[in-house]
């Protein structure tokens, strides 16, 4: 039956073509169908926004580091709110006063300045901080672990 259908013989065609492929398996593609797209001269810039940017006008009267609280006019204020806050990490024991190692660095720090102001927008407290400039340090060269305030839970329950 294979023979009288020739479904034979065309298999025996179709394996010699895989034996042997054309040489030339590249599409004729003519020069002018192709489009090629000119790079554009015009190019349109970003738009960017053209408002001024500033600080925020509550910022604005509030000194900016240490040298500035002295130069301020209310620098009074300002040193009396300095000595507070250094009173305070005295009185609570903040650090404790030791020598540098050899090869150990200082840890920089910054004093912050604020105005608390009531609801009708009065200062009625000139407040300083002073802050660790912990981003200068290396983890496992200057400090090797970091804790947590973690309050213990039987001195919650007796609270």
């Amino acid at each position: 039956d294979q023979e009288t259908s020739g479904s034979l013989e065309d298999l025996e065609i179709i394996q010699e073509e895989d034996m042997h492929p054309s040489l030339d398996t590249t599409l004729n593609h003519e020069e002018e169908d192709l489009e090629i797209d000119e790079p554009q001269s015009d190019i349109v810039p970003i738009r960017r926004s053209t408002r001024t940017r500033h600080a925020p006008d509550r910022d604005l009267e509030e000194p900016a580091n240490y040298k500035a609280a002295l130069l301020d006019p209310e620098s009074e204020k300002w040193l009396n709110a300095m000595n507070v806050e250094m009173q305070s990490m005295k009185d609570n024991e903040v650090w404790v006063l030791v020598e540098i190692p050899p090869n150990g660095k200082t840890v920089g720090s910054k004093w912050l300045f604020k105005k608390k102001t009531d609801m009708n927008g009065n200062v009625h407290i000139y407040k300083a901080r002073i802050v660790a400039k912990g981003f200068t340090q290396t983890p496992g060269i200057d400090y090797e672990e970091t804790f947590s305030p973690v309050a213990d839970i039987r001195a919650i329950r007796i609270l």
